[in-house]
Formats: structure tokens, sequence, C-alpha cells
């Protein structure tokens, strides 16, 4: 936020809390929000309740890049993080499905900053699918990740959650959106 400019980045499964949003915000600053709305599926939204319920209690300084807004299947999704600060790092992907997929076999950690790369392999229906990719980092390993096999966002998020409430620790947390 600077004077007279706001850049919003949001993520929902509708835009009317968005264009609510921005009426709100011309009503009361005089100007417009320069809103990018991220469409999430209803089974990404517990993703978006995670963060909302961290209510800004983490740190911003952690940044993830990736190669692309647009990747399709058969494509290499690649990217890096910056600002981990010698904490620990979890990388996650979060399907159009709701499950999660955790991508910490794919960080190349000897890189400065750590660096990750894979190929996607979308199965089902053709064209664009709403996928984030999040960097997680704590000051200790969290417990709740989900290993090999990918778990619910709704089990995941929710035992996120709870070891985010118990710490005194700030999370650093850094997200993308594709499609």
């Amino acid at each position: 936020i600077g004077e007279r400019k706001a850049l919003v980045e949001g993520f929902g499964s509708s835009t009317a809390p968005f264009v609510a949003f921005n009426d709100d915000f011309i009503a009361k600053n005089g100007f417009e929000a320069d809103i990018s709305v991220r469409q999430a599926s209803d089974a990404q939204c517990a993703l978006v309740g995670f963060l909302s319920g961290l209510k800004n209690r983490f740190d911003r300084n952690l940044k993830l890049k990736v190669n692309s807004f647009s990747i399709r299947s058969g494509e290499t999704l690649s990217g890096s993080v910056d600002g981990l600060g010698g904490r620990n790092l979890a990388l996650l992907l979060v399907a159009d499905d709701g499950y999660v997929y955790d991508l910490r076999s794919y960080l190349r950690r000897e890189a400065d900053p750590p660096t990750f790369g894979l190929k996607v392999q979308i199965a089902g229906k053709a064209g664009s699918r709403p996928t984030i990719v999040i960097a997680v980092a704590s000051a200790k390993p969290l417990a709740g990740m989900p290993g090999t096999r990918p778990v619910t966002a709704d089990a995941l998020f929710s035992r996120l959650a709870t070891e985010a409430k118990q710490s005194n620790e700030p999370l650093g947390i850094a997200l993308k959106y594709f499609r």
C-alpha cells in the first residue's frame, strides 16, 4: 500500500467478495485498489482459511518465485525460495481437487537460494486448473507435513493451523498461483 496505490492479491472461490471489497475500499480511500483475484477451487479453500486464520501472524520475508503463471501438463514447474534465514522449509503443491503434495524431495537445498523443479502431470479434464504452490518456513520442522502420500487440504491445513497456534514463532509464508 502506498500513497493512492494499493496492490492486493486475493484468493477465493468467487469474485463477489472482491467486488464488495473494492467498493468499500473506494468509499473509504477515494481510489480503486489494484486487485489480482486468484480463483481457487472450493477444495482449495482450506488453504485460504488457514492463511486467514494466521491473522497476519506470519513473516512476509519469505519469497517464492516460479517460472510461469501458466503451466500445462507435461511442462516443468521450477522456481526458488528466498528469505529462509536458516529456517526449515516445507514446499507444497495444492491441486484443484484439494489434494496437497509434498514437494520437498524436489528441492535443491545446496543452491542459494534453494531451487526446485518438477514436471507437472495433470490428470483428468483438459484445460487450465488452479494450482497453488506454498512455501512454509518454520523454526522447527512441522510435524503435520504430508510425506510421500498426498493428503486433503482440509486435513493438512487444520493440522498446520493447530501447530501455528501452539508455536511462539511466526511462520514464513509465500505462495504462487498458476493455471
